[in-house]
């Protein structure tokens, strides 16, 4: 079961399909490495997809998992840096057709 939440933030950012935050039912979840929040910023341009991702992990206990779904091609690099430079672990990062997909645990503590 998918609950959608939709953020309300000023300062222009876009709610809807390119900018939504949708949480996953984890009570029916078998595996441990399927994430709890999906983050989708699909359509956002540097810095917003990592900025974005920074803000849910904030909002995250430690060990909880985080999915981004982003296009923005220089993304992957960013995401790399930051996971080194942050402590939390980037557990995967893939692109499919444009599409890139990382996979965070948030750091302990």
């Amino acid at each position: 079961m998918v609950h959608e939440l939709l953020l309300i933030i000023p300062h222009g950012l876009r709610i809807g399909s390119k900018s939504s935050l949708r949480l996953c039912d984890t009570s029916s979840m078998n595996n441990s490495n399927e994430a709890k929040r999906v983050l989708d910023v699909k359509g956002l341009k540097c810095p917003m997809p990592l900025l974005k991702a920074k803000l849910a992990l904030n909002e995250m206990v430690a060990g909880e998992l985080l999915e981004v779904f982003a296009t923005d091609s220089g993304s992957m690099r960013d995401f790399a840096v930051f996971s080194k430079q942050s402590g939390h672990q980037l557990l995967e990062s893939i692109e499919v057709n444009g599409v890139y997909t990382y996979l965070l645990q948030k750091k302990a503590g």
